[in-house]
């Protein structure tokens, strides 16, 4: 799979801005769907990346859990 230009704008990482969100349940509300939305295409597009995605999460919450 090569990388094409509109790639490569995603892959940028983003700036900081404000998410106008007063509390860490309000900012849930806002990015869980988005990103369930985006795993879902993933998931169609490009199933193995999904899955690695995936892993790479469990792992990250396995690690946050025993700090």
């Amino acid at each position: 799979m090569s990388v094409t230009t509109s790639d490569q704008a995603m892959l940028t990482l983003p700036t900081a801005r404000n998410l106008g969100g007063t509390s860490v349940a309000e900012l849930a509300d806002r990015v869980l769907c988005e990103l369930t939305a985006a795993m879902e295409l993933l998931g169609e597009q490009a199933p193995e990346e999904a899955d690695h995605v995936r892993g790479t999460a469990d792992h990250v919450r396995g690690t946050a859990a025993t700090a």
